[in-house]
C-alpha cells in the first residue's frame, strides 16, 4: 500500500500541567497495490500527550474513528 496523503488538522489543543489534549481530524489517501485505485478516508482523532523530563512532548494515548463515507444523491433518496 502506498500512502499518498496524511494530514493532521487539530481543531483544539489544551494544556493541563504535564499533559496536553488535542482533537481534530486526519485526512488521508492510499493506493493499494492490488487494485491501484486511490482510496480516501477521514478520521476523527483525540490524543493525550505527556511532557517528558527533558521537556519533549510524546503521545501518551490516542483514539480515532473513521467518518462514514458520504452517501450519494441516489442513496439519500432511497
Amino acid at each position: 500500500m502506498e500512502v499518498l496523503e496524511y494530514v493532521l488538522d487539530f481543531e483544539e489543543v489544551k494544556f493541563l500541567g504535564d499533559y496536553a489534549f488535542e482533537w481534530g481530524t486526519i485526512r488521508g489517501a492510499t493506493r493499494p497495490k492490488s487494485s491501484g485505485e486511490i482510496e480516501y478516508s477521514t478520521y476523527k482523532v483525540m490524543r493525550i500527550l505527556k511532557k517528558q523530563p527533558d521537556g519533549e512532548w510524546k503521545v501518551h494515548r490516542s483514539i480515532w474513528n473513521e467518518n462514514p463515507a458520504e452517501a450519494s444523491e441516489q442513496e439519500k433518496r432511497d
